[in-house]
């Protein structure tokens, strides 16, 4: 249920409006009564997009956002890491999606490290609501409220008006056409990372650095993914052996009883056929389970006719007799 903070008056927080999962975490607050704040930590995957937006409509939903018809959103990222390039696709679709039915005025991201504020920069002209970027949710604040004050909501309104776009010699775009060139020749796809940090945001090609950057990344994340999936397949294969040898080894260790038992059984065969005595055995049932060629002889049957038989009925020998005549 949700309660208000002490410290903010004015922020609404549910406990249903979070959730945690491996390596990312999401929690959205309401400020005043149309404004959105989210906190994230972790990294996003594409297995987790869905479910995020599931919860952003239920906040904007309960919030009385949808039916209010527009909102603003602060976005904290100070302990987002990073996006899978999937998961980078599938949030703009659903920002888009999202858009069309709850339109968001200005959204505005603060704590944005290295890596997502590139992507940031890449995806601003794929998504259709107005991004803008703040030092921390003070400065972020007062955007919104600035925004807020003005005429016109849809789209942010520039300071300064538009510089004319800057034009390039032939020579100039030869040079920095190099430069981009020489950037992608010195990448060691071996091993991990890239920085174009040295590359002035007024570079003409400044984008497509940023762009080479993500997608070295993600070939990173990649070579990452498989080396780990090749780890453990490695252990599957160790284990997979030792299972093996250690059923080599029962086996070995069964086929060594089993001949030891045969002979060992061949061995009592002999000496019970072999004997001088006459003997039997017979079970609890008094039938006839062996009797050997001594006491055949004595008693003047045969196996067939022994065996299986009552004792007392199929020799009824007077024991005595049989014994002087054994002995």
């Amino acid at each position: 249920m949700p309660h208000f903070l002490n410290c903010c008056p004015n922020l609404l927080r549910s406990y249903e409006w979070s959730f945690e999962l491996e390596n990312y975490g999401i929690r959205f607050e309401l400020i005043g009564n149309d404004l959105v704040y989210t906190v994230a930590h972790g990294s996003l995957k594409e297995a987790y997009v869905a479910k995020f937006f599931d919860l952003h409509e239920k906040v904007l939903e309960e919030g009385g956002l949808t039916a209010k018809g527009y909102y603003y959103r602060i976005i904290n990222w100070e302990k987002l890491e990073k996006t899978t390039w999937k998961a980078r696709s599938m949030y703009i679709d659903g920002l888009k999606d999202l858009n069309k039915k709850v339109p968001c005025k200005l959204s505005v991201l603060f704590g944005l490290n290295k890596f997502m504020s590139t992507i940031i920069g890449i995806s601003r002209q794929f998504v259709s609501v107005p991004i803008t970027t703040a030092r921390n949710l003070e400065e972020a604040l007062t955007i919104i409220e600035r925004e807020k004050r003005k005429e016109i909501e849809t789209k942010i309104t520039k300071k300064e008006k538009r510089q004319p776009e800057k034009t390039y010699t032939e020579r100039e775009i030869s040079k920095y056409s190099e430069e981009l060139l020489q950037f992608v020749g010195t990448i060691d796809w071996d091993q991990e990372g890239i920085s174009p940090e040295n590359i002035s945001n007024s570079h003409p090609f400044k984008p497509a650095f940023d762009a080479i950057a993500i997608i070295k990344d993600d070939i990173d994340d990649l070579f990452q993914e498989r080396k780990r999936a090749e780890k453990k397949l490695s252990k599957a294969n160790q284990a997979l052996e030792s299972l093996n040898q250690q059923l080599e080894e029962t086996i070995e260790r069964s086929n060594r009883m089993a001949v030891q038992s045969e002979m060992a059984y061949i061995e009592l065969d002999q000496i019970f056929n072999a004997s001088a005595d006459g003997m039997w055995v017979i079970g609890n049932d008094f039938n006839v389970l062996r009797i050997n060629e001594t006491l055949l002889a004595l008693s003047g049957k045969s196996q067939e006719g022994v065996v299986g038989k009552k004792c007392f009925q199929k020799l009824p020998l007077n024991l005595k007799i049989l014994e002087n005549r054994v002995s």
